[in-house]
């Protein structure tokens, strides 16, 4: 729930903009407080909401945690780089 909040998407903007060495990272288990995802966002992926700000964005198995390493590690490393923000969705249970 907390990706259709607006600070989110300001955050998203600006960091885009001004190529911030930022990971955004997401922990979906597919709820915001009582509402199951697909009754607040028609995105099948939180992480599709990344390139309407330019930025690259990937959804892994939240459960996989050689997934979750090798997602973050590469955010991390563009980060570095100064090829600014990424979006990291890791998908799991509620």
């Amino acid at each position: 729930g907390a990706t259709s909040i607006g600070y989110v998407h300001e955050a998203m903007n600006l960091a885009a903009l001004w190529q911030l060495p930022l990971v955004f990272f997401c922990q979906n288990n597919a709820w915001a407080e009582c509402t199951p995802v697909a009754g607040y966002t028609r995105t099948e992926h939180l992480s599709d909401r990344a390139a309407g700000y330019g930025m690259p964005g990937v959804s892994v198995d939240g459960t996989d945690p050689e997934a979750v390493y090798g997602a973050v590690a590469q955010a991390a490393e563009r980060a570095r780089s100064g090829g600014g923000p990424s979006f990291v969705e890791a998908v799991g249970y509620r």
